[in-house]
């Protein structure tokens, strides 16, 4: 059943070749458009996700301009046939649902190329389609599509997640913060407190700090504290 609150999320994403280089965000739009000329019932287009019985696919794609398109995808959860309850007689009777079926849920996206990167602006729910699932079905297309020759090269994916403008409403419903991770380029090992900038060739771009709290403590006020000195100090 569908939810009527649903949650939005940002995305930015870009590509890798193998050697780990950035391609430019057109050489995304161009792949991911390429693939989409593959029928629903192609399997690169689904994806089943067997150790919660959800089944995704990919279903519509609406290039809206050069560099925009619009995408919806579509989720079922099966082996579920519980019985079915009438609200004025509470009475139960048996599902004629197959195992292989399920209630269909949507989850739209739509996706804005830039100069340095695509932006995704995704609908979030428990019933839908995450985004790991989204990056897998991707990943699935552009393999298909080398594989056909529609495309050069077989691609990464890499990407982050954008903070919302309602992190800190976010934030503060939470009773305890243990663990959180702040993603940072490697230019910060080369800066003058580390002066690691000779060996930065073997580092990714993109590096994870992660924070941990200690013991039945939270690290709540310092999330809060980075999130306003780094994300408010770009606005």
């Amino acid at each position: 059943m569908s939810s009527p609150k649903r949650k939005i999320a940002f995305y930015s994403i870009t590509l890798k070749d193998k050697n780990n280089n950035n391609i430019k965000p057109t050489s995304l739009f161009t792949a991911i458009k390429n693939t989409l000329n593959f029928q629903k019932t192609e399997p690169a287009r689904q994806l089943d996700v067997k150790s919660s019985n959800k089944f995704n696919f990919l279903d519509i794609v609406d290039i809206v301009s050069k560099d925009t398109l619009f995408l919806i995808f579509k989720t079922a959860k099966y082996n579920h046939c519980p019985p079915l309850l009438d609200k004025n007689s509470l009475n139960e009777r048996k599902s004629n649902k197959k195992p292989n079926e399920g209630e269909s849920e949507k989850t739209h996206a739509a996706m804005k190329f830039n100069d340095d990167e695509a932006i995704m602006i995704l609908e979030e729910r428990s019933s839908g389609i995450s985004f790991g699932s989204i990056k897998t079905i991707f990943e699935q297309l552009m393999k298909k599509a080398y594989e056909s020759n529609l495309i050069k090269e077989l691609y990464i994916i890499d990407h982050s997640i954008i903070p919302g403008n309602n992190f800190l409403e976010e934030l503060n419903k939470l009773k305890r913060v243990r663990i959180g991770e702040l993603y940072v380029t490697k230019q910060l090992l080369g800066s003058d407190q580390f002066k690691f900038s000779d060996c930065l060739d073997q580092v990714n771009d993109d590096m994870i700090l992660t924070i941990k709290a200690k013991k039945n403590l939270s690290i709540f006020n310092l999330v809060k504290d980075i999130f306003r000195n780094l994300f408010y100090s770009f606005i």
